[in-house]
């Protein structure tokens, strides 16, 4: 009996210890998965700027998704806001409520990125904000002739064969675009194959 109940304890443990390698190498695969777009869209999108290195500053940093019917009435919160549809379909929405809270710890890893290009992050940009002062003021004794080009973190769907990214740049308070589209890798790079949503101030 001692020797069935150490096999069973044995088999136990073996289990524990495969589950985190499987999902280190999961996690990894999805992380490189990101970079790889993100590169894609730095290397190619951000060409129509003319010296992207020094005309803008780059943020990217994850947004949440919410997706809807067509028949709702979305509250549209701050983030990634879409209905569902055959890429993002509304049975996956487990696979996007996980992916909402894979993100959450994303941190942009500078050395991952093919450009030399500078960065600032999201709590960088809020220490700029002061009560009294207008932001774009601040920002602008901070960074003399720049602009804002934020990425948010590629969000992809199940079978991570399409993305959805929001893009846009700012260069003042009524100063700035923006769009939010889904990407497909065809031919080896990340393209875009559909616009989901257009601003512009």
């Amino acid at each position: 009996m001692k020797h069935y109940l150490l096999l069973f304890f044995f088999v136990l443990l073996s289990c524990k210890k495969e589950n985190p390698e499987l999902n280190t190498a999961s996690d990894n695969k999805m992380i490189n998965l990101r970079y790889e777009v993100l590169n894609d869209l730095l290397l190619n999108k951000d060409s129509q700027f003319a010296g992207p290195e020094t005309c803008c500053i780059y943020q990217i940093s994850p947004e949440e998704a919410f997706f809807h019917t067509e028949n709702e009435e979305p509250d549209w919160p701050m983030g990634i806001n879409t209905v569902y549809s055959p890429d993002f379909p509304a049975e996956d929405s487990v696979f996007f409520k996980n992916e909402n809270k894979d993100l959450i710890n994303f941190k942009l890893n500078k050395d991952k990125i093919g450009r030399s290009l500078f960065f600032v992050s999201q709590e960088e940009l809020d220490q700029i904000k002061k009560p009294d002062a207008d932001f774009w003021t601040e920002f602008s004794k901070k960074y003399p002739n720049k602009c804002i080009r934020r990425f948010s973190v590629p969000f992809f769907n199940k079978d991570r064969s399409k993305c959805i990214v929001r893009l846009s740049v700012s260069c003042g308070p009524l100063d700035g675009s923006g769009y939010m589209a889904v990407y497909q890798k065809i031919n080896g790079r990340w393209k875009e194959v559909r616009i989901l949503n257009e601003w512009i101030s």
